[in-house]
């Protein structure tokens, strides 16, 4: 038995260490797959072709030579004890013949002392058969592991408290916020985001601003301060009675490989044939779907692929409306979608919005002009809050003078003269 033993105990590491970095490999191969077919365009309309099938080949190549060292090792811990039994029975039947030759030993008892060595080897044998198969499922138990014992960023407490229906706002207290360590996306942040206003964040790329809607979303948490639900903090609440009575539509439409009426209920399980079918006519959609083949029932392919970027756009927007949500959040809702669409979406948003609450990110000029408050966003601080004032016709023309500087503001770090003046 110590010879069985000793094969395993050399090899069996060397073996589980080579089978999780073969795990690895196989996960950024099988990454690098994913990642080529979802980016077609890119590799044809920049000629990349040459140098994806390179970078594949690399991967292809040491994932083929962590697997060949991993079965030489994994095979040779197997067979190791399967050679130190035949090893032995040489010995056994040496020496038992010996001693039986020279009379010491009877014959019947070196047959017997040999069936019974046969029986345990054979048992021996089988159990080491699987060891390849114990070993490769190591490897993948240990990538599992890992992700398992992954510490989530966002974690709801046991005595989180579900979050009442928004009836004052959502505020900001001294938010300061940043992706990595080395960067803060957002220092400082402090505003108030009534309810029933219609709340836009304008400024240039990075300047913070859907990192705004992040922390609203709670798909992250501020490292100094606090975002507060009608006074509650987030860290406090349950994050589903959040999500519940909010109506999100991101920058980029993802859809899923269903029907059109799939991915519009999705919004709402067990929404009904006739709130699907409003949905898509308050975005504007229900026309093109009924031109469609099927109708309702048009696969839209894998993330949407047989749309238009338009029509997923519009698909994403129904998705939101047909939950029917207190507070509707807009990350460059409209920014797939020509002039004229784009104005009756926002018709279309600006009367469904009615007695909800609105906060949009947008570039689009004609999206944040005749909202209630603009918060201009520069390098994670507010460079300025511009706020509508009705019933005077001065103000309204100044806020909206305002309101285009400040969407310029991308470009400059000056404020807008109008405010000086």
């Amino acid at each position: 038995l110590p010879l069985c033993v000793i094969g395993p105990r050399i090899f069996g590491p060397r073996a589980l260490k080579v089978g999780y970095q073969l795990r690895v490999e196989q996960a950024g191969l099988t990454n690098t797959i994913h990642e080529n077919l979802g980016a077609q365009q890119i590799v044809k309309a920049f000629s990349l072709k040459q140098s994806v099938l390179a970078n594949f080949e690399g991967q292809a190549g040491n994932v083929a030579g962590l697997a060949t060292r991993f079965n030489f090792l994994s095979y040779i811990s197997e067979r190791s004890p399967n050679i130190g039994m035949l090893l032995f029975n040489i010995l056994l039947i040496s020496g038992g013949s010996y001693l039986a030759y020279n009379g010491q030993l009877s014959i019947g008892s070196l047959v017997s002392f040999n069936a019974l060595f046969i029986t345990v080897s054979t048992s021996v044998m089988g159990l080491t058969a699987v060891t390849p198969s114990l070993l490769q499922a190591t490897g993948g138990m240990q990538r599992v592991r890992e992700l398992l014992d992954e510490v989530p960023s966002v974690v709801e407490k046991p005595d989180a408290r579900p979050l009442p229906v928004l009836s004052s706002g959502i505020t900001f207290e001294n938010v300061t916020f940043g992706y990595t360590s080395e960067q803060s996306n957002l220092v400082n942040v402090n505003m108030e985001l009534p309810k029933g206003s219609r709340i836009a964040f304008v400024g240039h790329s990075g300047c913070g601003k859907s990192t705004n809607l992040n922390l609203i979303m709670r798909f992250y948490d501020p490292q100094e301060g606090r975002v507060l639900f009608d006074g509650i903090d987030l860290r406090e609440a349950q994050v589903d009675s959040l999500y519940h009575q909010m109506g999100i539509v991101f920058q980029e439409s993802f859809l899923f490989n269903t029907s059109v009426r799939e991915n519009i209920r999705l919004g709402k399980s067990g929404a009904t044939d006739a709130e699907v079918e409003a949905a898509a006519k308050a975005a504007e959609l229900h026309d093109i779907i009924m031109q469609m083949p099927e109708g309702y029932d048009t696969i839209v392919g894998e993330r949407g692929g047989r749309l238009s970027g338009g029509q997923r756009q519009r698909v994403a927007i129904a998705r939101a409306l047909v939950r029917n949500p207190s507070l509707i959040i807009l990350d460059e809702a409209t920014s797939a979608l020509d002039p004229s669409t784009e104005a009756a979406i926002n018709e279309t948003l600006e009367r469904v919005s009615v007695g909800r609450t609105v906060i949009a990110v947008t570039h689009r000029l004609k999206s944040v002009v005749k909202y209630d408050h603009i918060f201009v966003f520069q390098e994670g601080c507010i460079a300025e809050e511009l706020t509508r004032r009705c019933g005077d016709a001065r103000a309204e023309q100044c806020y909206r003078r305002r309101a285009i500087y400040a969407s310029r503001m991308s470009t400059s770090c000056a404020m807008c003269h109008c405010s000086k003046t």
